[in-house]
């Protein structure tokens, strides 16, 4: 944090002509960071909340409180600077309720966009070392847990852009200029 506050500072006396964006981990931004992020000309941050459901932060051991994560997204609305969450949905202790959970937790912190992403089973994550305690089975993105299987997931994500007003899903995965692209500037 202090190696990026002194960044932060030196771009702001630098006075940098060009704006730019960054991922931020929700539970690190404060109110003074922010505040020196918009000033050196920060316009859009990418969190990976990934649930607005504290037993499912829980279950993936994300280190992050619900609470947190609302106030980094008002922290950034009430900045100007444009926020968007990534959310996986069905990790294992997903349940219609946590699902609806995060769909509050977006309605509710006004923010601008979300990306869910259905879980992906692999072998080699942490979750697997606890599978049999989830009911875990399939792989990639065939999967069941004892709370969901991946089709009534899918099916959950279908429904979150009828759920979640004013929020939009940009449904760009992997482009790493997404906010150029959803604020319709492209690539220079």
């Amino acid at each position: 944090r202090k190696r990026l506050v002194k960044v932060l500072e030196m771009m702001i006396q630098e006075g940098f002509p060009f704006t730019w964006s960054s991922f931020a981990r929700a539970g690190a931004l404060d109110p003074e960071l922010v505040g020196l992020m918009k000033e050196a000309g920060c316009e859009f941050v990418d969190m990976g909340i990934e649930s607005g459901s504290q037993v499912v932060l829980d279950n993936m051991d994300k280190r992050l409180e619900r609470d947190q994560s609302l106030a980094a997204v008002r922290m950034l609305n009430e900045h100007g600077i444009i926020g968007r969450g990534s959310f996986i949905v069905g990790y294992p202790g997903e349940t219609e309720e946590t699902f609806l959970e995060t769909v509050d937790l977006i309605r509710e912190s006004r923010l601008p966009y979300y990306h869910p992403y259905l879980f992906y089973y692999s072998r080699n994550t942490l979750v697997h070392r606890e599978r049999e305690a989830f009911g875990l089975d399939g792989l990639g993105l065939a999967w069941r847990h004892n709370t969901m299987d991946s089709v009534e997931a899918s099916e959950l994500m279908a429904r979150m852009p009828r759920l979640i007003e004013p929020g939009l899903t940009d449904g760009q995965t992997y482009i790493e200029e997404i906010y150029k692209l959803l604020r319709g500037a492209g690539y220079s």
